[in-house]
């Protein structure tokens, strides 16, 4: 139950679609996606998607690979993505985090994507190994909890280091 609409939500399943007499959703993001890639590259990228069906990808990753895969190709325009060397494809991913500032964890999910492609559609093996890839920023938690503080506490036999720790 939604609490703050006060209002039920039901999984959204073939079955409850069935059984409401609902149909199958319509995937207007991909259709969207592939109305913006050039002609040269929409059968690369049909091919990475049922590369990413064949090998048992999650929906979700399916989904996050697709659409990031999708912008690159749009991006490429009626270059054919076949046909780039790596020094191309860094220079892609500069622009990412220079033009477009993508945080790091987006540029990562694309390169994932492009990086899919090349190595397990195209089977060019170690194709990114000269591709750096963006550092992820360590963030410090804003808060131990008191159940880790008590664990840690735990840990400790010897009554001097207990007693600093708990200074």
């Amino acid at each position: 139950m939604q609490a703050t609409l006060k209002s039920w939500y039901i999984p959204d399943t073939q079955d409850n679609r069935l059984l409401f007499g609902l149909s199958a959703p319509v995937d207007t993001h991909s259709i969207r996606e592939l109305s913006k890639v050039g002609e040269v590259n929409k059968t690369a990228l049909n091919e990475f998607l049922e590369m990413l069906i064949l090998k048992g990808y999650s929906k979700n990753t399916q989904r996050t690979y697709y659409y990031e895969f999708a912008q690159f190709l749009y991006l490429l325009g009626n270059h054919d993505a076949k046909s780039l060397d790596a020094e191309r494809i860094r220079s892609y991913f500069l622009y990412c985090a220079e033009e477009l500032h993508m945080k790091e964890s987006r540029i990562n999910s694309r390169y994932n994507a492009v990086k899919f492609f090349y190595e397990k559609v195209l089977g060019r093996d170690k194709f990114f190994i000269e591709l750096p890839r963006p550092k992820m920023p360590s963030k410090l938690p804003k808060q131990i909890s008191v159940r880790d503080i008590k664990k840690l506490f735990d840990a400790v036999s010897n009554p001097k280091h207990s007693v600093m720790l708990k200074l």
